[in-house]
């Protein structure tokens, strides 16, 4: 048996490395710096478990004391001594600690006692060396462990004074509160701690992500801030967390946290640089998942959104209800989901105000609106240059979206928009093109926020408004829009792609089934949450608001054909119905591929029926499956000299049923058929083609050998 030399160095390497390794993950033994102690050593690792359990502290510095905290607090030489095994238990029966700290003014206690898991902060303190670094876990204790909730759990642990103190604590109305007051004024616009921005008031933080079998998916220590408008002013907040290199060696959170979420190129978006826990924004003491909505309906547009997925949030040990992770719209958001230089990305928010970027990043947008503003854009040379600024398409799916919802804490506000940097347009390079594109994000206000599901709202009027009120559409609001609606390509464009959207992304059907499947999402956590926060009067209460978006679903379509008709007056509307033999292919509608994975087109597609205006064209084509071929439509009214045209164009001037048909190739006839004799036209040659190249082959074979 041959014998395998290791060289030495390899060894070598190979022993340092399992010192590091074998301790486990419970605590690292390893010394992380010549002049830093080696760090605490846990006995079981952060997670669930079904009993209580004693906790044992370890570590192999000589003559070295373990400090240790339960309240979220960096340990020093003030803080507990680890002499002997920490209990480890359910902890609910405690009285409320963290939980019964006013976060707003108008702050109510949970109902009852709050679910409590256990942090525990360790650090070693030894002779001659820095302090070792800290290690934290987080523990709970319950019956089903990790079954208790259906959603991932957030620990997040923070030093309390950081969280809650009067003069820094970022959670708290505290001092400033105080300092300010103010009563002639609403909670929402009063300052407070919990107002300030900037990196002042962003707080160190650790975070443990569990996720829903248990399983500890990342721990990381980061930044954190409040973030938000208006909604800091509840007592449950919005989180904004920061991954950074002075906080860990990790400077990203690398972690597949949206399941299914992809990246333009269609690969695993699994790395950020920045989220955020959202407390449902305006939607708080409604429905709660209003944006998270929104943002999904049109997740198959290509428009920007934020992912969101539901999380049970704990804040150094103690129950904080359900927040929802999401991405953060940042120049991290672009380079992570493009594979961009961040440093190439523009953002810009409102009126064209900068965002991301350089100062002067913003002046190509200014150019662009100057451009509008003094050149005739009904003139086609026009507006094809404005389509080399701004990506088009995407700004008609953004207006379009904003429009359906029914937005009015827009268009004047939450309004981003995004390029990246270049000389001039590239055509042909995608989302790196130079092109302006839009963001959706903080939608709350959609869906009838304040108006009990209200479908009627006049959105179209109001996005077209000149001269409008300084909030929510001021003139520079509506200027971009309405300029572009004043030439027809650009209107009849955006008719045809909201008729498109009515008849599939907005169906009531769809948009049903997908309130019904985030209501059957939140429902089992709902009770815990309204007895954490009192946000509801009770679960029948969310139920409720959750059906005032049923109400808005069923009857915005029939709104929004009204107010498109009248508004941009379209003649009516006629309903066609479309049907083909569903095994030989399929029917484009202008922008929509009618066949089974279209969002918003039924499982079994046809037959189709959908409503479109008279006075705007609409394009139909037929697309066969592999071994069929297009043979004709048959039905409607079209001419006898386009009925085998794939791609026809139509004005409905009434109801009309069209059939594509589509035939085998092997039996079909006319034009475009290959046909029996067709294939042995193409197989007799090659067939002979392979005949030859074996007997050369064959031949070649032999004389080697010797044999010819």
């Amino acid at each position: 048996m041959r014998s395998i030399r290791i060289p030495s160095a390899y060894l070598l390497s190979a022993v340092l490395l399992l010192a590091v390794i074998l301790p486990g993950t419970s605590g690292a033994a390893a010394r992380a710096g010549d002049n830093m102690a080696m760090s605490p050593v846990f006995s079981h690792k952060s997670g669930w478990y079904g009993e209580p359990f004693q906790l044992t502290l370890s570590t192999k510095e000589k003559n070295a004391v373990i400090y240790y905290t339960l309240d979220g607090s960096v340990p020093d030489e003030s803080s507990f001594v680890y002499r002997s095994p920490i209990t480890i238990r359910n902890r609910t029966d405690e009285p409320n600690h963290f939980s019964a700290i006013r976060t707003a003014p108008n702050y109510s206690q949970p109902r009852g006692k709050v679910y409590k898991g256990t942090v525990v902060r360790a650090r070693v303190y030894s002779p001659g060396l820095e302090p070792s670094e800290v290690i934290t876990h987080t523990y709970f204790v319950d019956p089903e462990k990790s079954g208790r909730y259906t959603f991932p759990v957030i620990s997040v642990v923070c030093d309390p004074d950081d969280l809650f103190g009067y003069e820094r604590g970022i959670y708290v109305p505290g001092k400033i509160y105080d300092d300010k007051l103010d009563l002639s004024k609403p909670d929402y616009e009063r300052n407070a701690n919990y107002m300030q921005r900037g990196a002042e008031w962003e707080r160190p933080a650790y975070i443990e992500f569990f996720e829903t079998d248990g399983t500890l998916a990342f721990d990381l220590n980061v930044g954190i801030r409040i973030h938000g408008g208006a909604s800091r002013a509840t007592g449950q907040k919005s989180l904004r967390i920061y991954a950074k290199s002075e906080y860990d060696d990790e400077k990203n959170i690398k972690y597949e946290i949206f399941p299914g979420l992809k990246k333009a190129d269609g690969t695993p978006l699994a790395e950020f640089k920045r989220l955020i826990l959202r407390n449902g924004g305006n939607d708080y003491w409604y429905a709660y998942f209003r944006d998270a909505l929104m943002q999904d309906l049109i997740a198959h547009t290509g428009l920007d959104i934020q992912a969101s997925r539901p999380a049970i949030v704990f804040i150094n040990g103690e129950y904080w209800g359900f927040q929802n992770i999401r991405e953060r719209f940042d120049r991290f958001y672009i380079k992570n989901k493009y594979d961009v230089d961040e440093n190439r990305v523009v953002i810009l928010e409102g009126n064209g105000w900068l965002s991301e970027g350089v100062s002067g990043d913003e002046t190509h947008y200014n150019l662009m609106l100057e451009y509008i503003g003094t050149r005739d854009i009904r003139e086609s040379r026009h507006y094809e240059y404005i389509k080399t600024q701004m990506d088009v398409d995407n700004y008609i799916d953004y207006q379009i979206s904003q429009i359906y919802y029914a937005n009015d804490d827009w268009p004047g506000n939450n309004i981003k928009f995004w390029r990246v940097r270049t000389d001039e347009y590239i055509e042909g390079a995608g989302y790196l093109d130079g092109r302006w594109r839009w963001m959706v994000f903080d939608t709350d206000f959609g869906f009838g926020l304040y108006e009990g599901g209200s479908y009627n709202h006049q959105t179209l009027a109001f996005a077209l408004q000149e001269g409008g009120p300084s909030w929510p559409n001021p003139d520079w609001s509506t200027f971009l829009f309405r300029s572009l609606m004043k030439n027809e390509e650009f209107k009849q464009a955006f008719v045809i792609r909201f008729t498109d959207h009515l008849n599939t992304t907005f169906a009531p059907a769809r948009v049903i089934d997908m309130i019904n499947r985030y209501e059957a999402l939140y429902e089992p956590e709902i009770e815990e949450h309204i007895n954490r926060w009192n946000s509801h009067r009770s679960v029948g209460d969310w139920r409720s608001k959750v059906d005032e978006l049923r109400i808005f679903a069923s009857n915005r379509p029939g709104s929004l054909y009204t107010q498109l008709n009248s508004v941009l007056r379209l003649g009516g509307t006629s309903r066609l119905t479309l049907d083909c033999n569903e095994a030989g292919g399929y029917i484009r509608v202008n922008t929509v591929d009618i066949k089974q994975g279209t969002p918003g087109v039924a499982d079994d597609p046809y037959p189709f029926s959908g409503m479109y205006f008279r006075s705007v064209p609409t394009t139909l084509t037929a697309h066969a499956y592999p071994g069929y071929r297009f043979a004709g439509w048959v039905g409607g009214k079209i001419p006898e000299e386009d009925r085998q045209s794939e791609t026809i164009t139509l004005y409905l001037d009434g109801p009309q049923k069209i059939k594509a048909v589509f035939e085998r190739l092997d039996s079909a006839a006319g034009p475009g058929s290959t046909g029996t004799a067709g294939i042995m036209a193409f197989a007799v040659p090659l067939i002979l083609l392979i005949g030859v190249v074996i007997l050369l082959v064959f031949i070649g074979l032999n004389r080697r050998s010797g044999k010819l």
